[in-house]
């Protein structure tokens, strides 16, 4: 449907994965209860894209990132881990509630 996947190649194994933010997204939400979070594509000069992991200040306590890392490591495999987190006040959202994919990641720009 409308979910973009975005390929990362791992050099190790020389192989590429595709992963979907929302997918990932998904199993953060069930993780930790709360859809005060987002993951999105980045560019990346390296891999082409990279996955982001988006969160408001009330999620951001400093455990928060190493957990989420730990369980999409372990439900979905470490390439699907992001590297990299930003706290923003707000998670943009479209009219039916879905995350504004383009808004925030042109703030993450």
């Amino acid at each position: 449907p409308d979910r973009k996947l975005i390929p990362f190649e791992i050099p190790r194994f020389a192989i590429q994965k595709d992963v979907s933010p929302e997918d990932v997204e998904q199993i953060l939400h069930a993780h930790f209860g709360r859809d005060d979070l987002a993951v999105i594509g980045v560019p990346d000069e390296e891999w082409g894209q990279r996955l982001l992991l988006v969160c408001t200040e009330s999620l951001a306590e400093s455990s928060v990132f190493t957990d989420a890392q730990n369980v999409l490591r372990e439900a979905i495999g470490r390439w699907a881990v992001p590297k990299e987190l930003r706290v923003i006040r707000e998670i943009p959202r479209t009219s039916n509630g879905k995350v504004a994919r383009q808004s925030l990641a042109e703030q993450m720009a």
